[in-house]
């Protein structure tokens, strides 16, 4: 007499093949940052299984799909470059009020110094395109498009604005204190 309790067979293998690959998936694309490491874990997991499941190219599969579909949807890095752009900590205060706003003619940005005037700000990379250069939509007059990073561009008069737009990870146009418009996206 065989016991079968533990081996499953037909359809219940199948059922069973279906339910680990969906916990492999699952795994994977819930890993957020961790991803690279878990993805790892499963390949060298499914090398080992080779040589006794011959189903091992179905995981790999599934692998490659789930490690394909988990990428970050907001990373903190430059669609197009994959470079880091302006930085602001959480707990920078604002260094105007409302009532008292930088003025647009002293600019943001020391461009000689390359360092901004407003605190806790730091530009780590700097977008090519200028505000003219971005496609305009029809009836908001300080946001533009940008094709190549395919989002939205806040353009920024003064200290609290570019402050606000850096908090809610928005890609900035601002002027420097030259008046030449700098683009940027943003991560906090």
């Amino acid at each position: 007499m065989v016991y079968q309790g533990l081996i499953l067979t037909g359809e219940r293998m199948t059922l069973a093949v279906i339910a680990w690959q969906i916990f492999i998936f699952v795994t994977i694309a819930i890993s957020g940052s961790k991803r690279g490491w878990v993805t790892l874990g499963w390949v060298v997991w499914t090398l080992f299984q080779v040589y006794t499941l011959p189903l091992s190219i179905v995981q790999f599969l599934t692998i490659y799909l789930a490690y394909q579909v988990s990428k970050p949807k907001q990373a903190t890095a430059h669609p197009a470059t994959g470079m880091d752009h302006l930085s602001s900590p959480a707990s920078a205060e604002t260094p105007k009020t409302a009532a008292n706003p930088e003025p647009l003619s002293t600019g943001l940005y020391d461009s000689e110094k390359s360092e901004f005037k407003v605190a806790n700000c730091k530009f780590v990379y700097k977008c090519n395109r200028s505000w003219s250069e971005l496609t305009q939509i029809p009836g908001a007059n300080e946001v533009r498009f940008c094709g190549t990073c395919r989002e939205s561009v806040y353009f920024c008069s003064n200290a609290e604005e570019l402050v606000r737009n850096i908090r809610a990870k928005r890609c900035v146009a601002f002027k420097d204190e030259k008046g030449v418009d700098l683009v940027g996206d943003v991560c906090q």
